[in-house]
């Protein structure tokens, strides 16, 4: 399965770029779109809340934490603004994908942008894969409300310790 590639996407009547590319391709950007590679890290401050991660950490976290998986990023933009980002693992064996790193931009929250990017792979993917699952804080109803729309149901409850509780939620096809 490849769907590695750019083009544009219609959310909402409204024209956007994307790019669909693999940790190869985020090394491949890495060192030749320094300008898109700024946005993009910009973005990840502000969805992780840490001003001092630096895109290189992608990298790490799937030599560490996936390495049986495909890692794929889906991100959505605009000239210099990142509208939404999602990363995507997936196991062809397993034929499951993971969901993370599902952000949209504050500005462009509450147009279903998310919701049709995740409706979006799922199309692309879904004739090699037959489970997806991620997890999200279960105070974030906007986008517990999201993924139940894209046909997502709670499976449990998960405590990562300090009251951080997480729904895991899963979608067979």
């Amino acid at each position: 399965m490849n769907i590695i590639n750019k083009g544009s996407i219609s959310l909402n009547n409204k024209k956007y770029k994307y790019k669909i590319f693999d940790t190869i391709g985020l090394v491949d950007l890495i060192r030749n779109n320094k300008k898109f590679i700024e946005i993009l890290e910009k973005a990840i401050q502000l969805y992780r809340e840490s001003p001092k991660f630096h895109i290189s950490n992608l990298v790490k976290e799937w030599i560490y934490y996936r390495p049986d998986y495909i890692t794929t990023y889906f991100i959505v933009y605009k000239k210099d603004v990142i509208i939404s980002t999602m990363r995507f693992y997936y196991n062809l064996v397993k034929k499951l994908a993971y969901f993370n790193m599902v952000y949209t931009n504050p500005e462009y929250r509450g147009q279903k942008i998310c919701q049709s990017n995740i409706e979006y792979i799922i199309k692309l993917t879904q004739k090699y894969i037959n489970k997806y699952e991620l997890e999200v804080d279960v105070n974030n109803i906007p986008a517990i409300k999201c993924y139940e729309n894209n046909g997502f149901k709670k499976i449990k409850k998960i405590n990562y310790g300090n009251n951080q509780f997480y729904y895991l939620l899963r979608l067979k096809i």
